[in-house]
């Protein structure tokens, strides 16, 4: 590109409107985690992610190949409720358990010691030595059995089916019909234990109501006796009608006894009524006591009438008194045949009330003494029927137990026998490989994120943000093929013209202007022409925190950059403890800055023909005390008559880390330039360099990021700015030019 010779000073306003799309750095827009920003670590630590990937992998295929191959054979058993009691009936009669209790209980059976070992006996494992292993030399019998049966549980595992009454065994081992055979052997085992234990159960209960059966005769022996000797005794022969009978007289007697009591009352109240007064009442009185008081009544009329009408002397009157007297006389005396009459029914009532309850009171004890004779009758005869009913229960069942515990009947059943395996269940490499590759990858991530967290170093603007509180004043890419070159390819312009050794070695920056590279040092170019507005920074001292960061790379291509556009531009180097500028441009060393500090001869910079307006001033012979040379009044006076000279002086100092040089010269410069180099310095370092060069009130015009990795450094500038940059000036680009310097 063709630029403008002279660099004209605009004010801000002017710069703003003319260059909008001019950008120093990257904002820093959030300073949040976000979805990209994993992305982006992810792909800068994807060689970690992959080769931890790769290891798991590796792993496990090598242990998936190395494994000896293991088979597994299942048998499946079901097992009913368990069944309850031992007689024929009760087979009939199984009682189906849902109990979960009763099916864990059986699966730790199958799975017991006692099995297992039967198992291993049958099978006549204890002594394969493939099996048995180490346990054959084992002298203690007790150890070898523990260790036998400890090998076989090892490959075990019995486990029940959910929502069923089925239980799977299943053994693990390197031999496909060993295993087989093992759990086949088990399952039966199992069946065959299950089976003498019922018979067993069966047998001891025989014996027992054999036992029973004899001490149950003998009381039935003894309760009968006592029964009859009861009967005899006690004639409680009938007893059952002799108690109806009796109670029926109770019951009569006690109704003939409520009568009586009622006529007693009522016969006493009418006695004590009649003897209470002198008149009988109306309601006591007789017929003919009744006549009499009447014939007495009219008698009294009678006389009255009489005395009234001839006197008492008339003899018709005498007559009249004389009878009434006599009726009189009659009514008295009925009236006491009335009253002993009462009386005598009253005692006659008492009488027969209390014969009455006597017999009540003798009936009751009769039937009272029947009750207790009842009673006990029933007890004992209840008991002899108890006894006989029980011994002919027992009887009956130990003759069923004779016959059952002859049946081959079990409630353990095997639904499907155990086949030989046709292929191992492990190890499984794609299983193995894809379970890897899981482990791998999370761990790969892991990894990636805690060597990013614990990575301190300088890749980014934003790192650089951090560590100065300054943008990044410049990008520079590390040389591989997206950036125009090959890795490992020298980045600076040599000076020597014409030739095959010149054309090997030219700079990016001269033979592919239109590369990434290159435009990345234009880019930085412009950055530090309007590092200062309106005035562009003269002198520059360009220096870095530590060794080895590219600063004398960063300070010859500006230098370029600065001459291409047409300016006239001195590059002086420097460094007088590590001098590299005349190495990198093949320049005669002889005489330089040195010799003009130290013996104050005048010598003219040399020019690079290959790049017009580039003149370079090399160190020279290294001085004694590097600091107190660079920091004369010859230094000061030479920099002062080479700000008149040219348009720009570009100064490569040393780093700051380990000498003053820097820090020196950039009170005779408009600033400083601090190179800083992606993923190898830390921001610490960065932070350290930066404060020693404002603590010494050096005006830092920026920071240069160089060799950043755009292939593992993913952030916006690699993935847009150089994709669009290469679409634009490669083939698929309809704005497609060659332009040379």
């Amino acid at each position: 590109m063709n630029e403008a010779k002279e660099l004209v000073p605009m004010p801000p306003d002017e710069v703003n409107r003319r260059y909008p799309t001019i950008d120093l750095v990257s904002p820093h827009i959030d300073s949040g985690p976000r979805l990209r920003d994993c992305w982006e670590l992810l792909f800068k630590r994807r060689w970690t992610v992959i080769a931890v990937v790769l290891m798991a992998m590796s792993l496990a295929a090598i242990a998936s190949f190395k494994t000896t191959p293991v088979y597994r054979a299942t048998v499946r058993l079901e097992v009913e409720g368990d069944r309850q009691g031992t007689t024929l009936n009760s087979l009939d009669q199984i009682q189906q358990w849902t109990d979960i209790v009763f099916l864990q209980t059986q699966v730790q059976v199958l799975n017991s010691d006692k099995v297992a070992w039967m198992a291993i006996q049958g099978l006549g494992l204890d002594r394969n030595a493939e099996f048995a292993g180490a346990a054959l030399a084992v002298k203690d019998p007790d150890r070898r059995k523990a260790l036998l049966i400890g090998r076989l549980k090892g490959g075990l595992k019995v486990e029940l089916v959910r929502d069923s009454r089925l239980v799977e065994a299943s053994f693990e081992d390197p031999d496909p019909a060993r295993c087989a055979a093992v759990v086949n052997m088990l399952a039966r085992n199992y069946v065959e234990y299950n089976f003498r234990k019922q018979y067993e159960a069966t047998a001891q209960a025989t014996e027992w109501m054999t036992q029973e059966l004899d001490t149950l005769k003998a009381k039935v022996e003894k309760s009968q006796q006592a029964l009859v000797s009861y009967e005899q005794v006690n004639a409680a022969i009938n007893i059952d009608d002799k108690q109806n009978v009796t109670l029926q007289k109770l019951a009569d007697l006690t109704r003939q006894m409520t009568d009586a009591q009622g006529d007693r009352i009522q016969k006493e109240s009418s006695y004590r009524l009649a003897s209470g007064k002198d008149r009988l009442p109306n309601t006591l009185q007789s017929e003919s006591l009744s006549r009499l008081r009447d014939k007495l009544g009219d008698l009294k009329d009678q006389y009255a009438s009489a005395k009234t009408q001839y006197g008492s002397s008339w003899p018709a009157v005498a007559a009249l008194k004389s009878r009434m007297e006599e009726a009189a006389r009659q009514i008295e005396q009925e009236e006491q045949r009335t009253v002993s009459k009462l009386a005598s029914d009253y005692s006659s009532a008492v009488s027969r009330e209390a014969a009455l309850s006597r017999a009540v009171e003798q009936q009751k004890r009769e039937a009272t003494k029947l009750n207790q004779l009842g009673i006990q009758f029933s007890i004992m005869k209840r008991e002899a029927e108890t006894n006989q009913n029980l011994y002919n229960m027992l009887l009956q069942r130990m003759k069923e137990a004779g016959v059952s515990a002859g049946l081959r009947a079990s409630n353990v059943h095997i639904v499907d026998q155990a086949l030989p395996p046709l292929a191992p269940i492990r190890p499984r490499p794609l299983t193995n490989m894809a379970i890897s590759l899981v482990v791998g990858l999370v761990l790969g991530i892991t990894c990636a994120f805690v060597q990013e967290f614990m990575d301190t170093t300088v890749k980014t603007p934003d790192h650089v943000e951090q560590a100065t509180g300054m943008l990044s004043l410049g990008i520079i890419p590390m040389l591989d093929g997206r950036t125009g070159g090959r890795p490992g390819e020298r980045t600076v312009l040599p000076v020597l013209p014409g030739g095959r050794e010149e054309r090997k070695r030219r700079t990016l920056l001269t033979r592919m202007p239109e590369s990434a590279f290159a435009e990345s040092y234009r880019k930085l170019r412009t950055s530090f022409l309007l590092s200062q507005v309106p005035d562009p920074p003269r002198v520059a001292v360009v220096t870095s925190a530590m060794p080895r960061e590219g600063k004398t790379s960063v300070a010859i291509n500006l230098s370029i950059a600065l001459a291409q556009r047409g300016a006239s531009v001195l590059l002086i180097d420097a460094d007088l403890r590590r001098p590299r500028v005349h190495t990198v441009l093949s320049l005669d060393n002889t005489y330089g800055l040195s010799t003009m500090l130290g013996d104050h001869v005048p010598l003219q910079p040399l020019r690079v023909p290959s790049v017009p307006n580039l003149w370079v001033l090399p160190c020279g012979p290294p001085p004694a005390n590097p600091a107190d040379a660079l920091s004369s009044p010859r230094m000061e006076a030479l920099i002062r008559e080479f700000r008149e000279t040219y348009d720009h002086v570009v100064l490569d100092s040393p780093p700051l880390a380990h000498f003053t040089d820097a820090v020196v010269m950039s009170h005779f410069a408009d600033g400083a330039l601090l190179v800083t180099a992606a993923g190898s310095t830390s921001r610490e370092t960065l932070a350290r360099a930066f404060r020693t060069l404002s603590d010494a009130r050096c005006t830092v015009l920026g920071v240069v990021l160089n060799r950043v990795n755009f292939s593992s450094e993913p952030y916006y500038y690699s993935a847009y700015a150089y994709r669009y940059y290469h679409y634009y000036y490669g083939k698929g680009g309809s704005g497609s030019r060659k332009t040379s310097t």
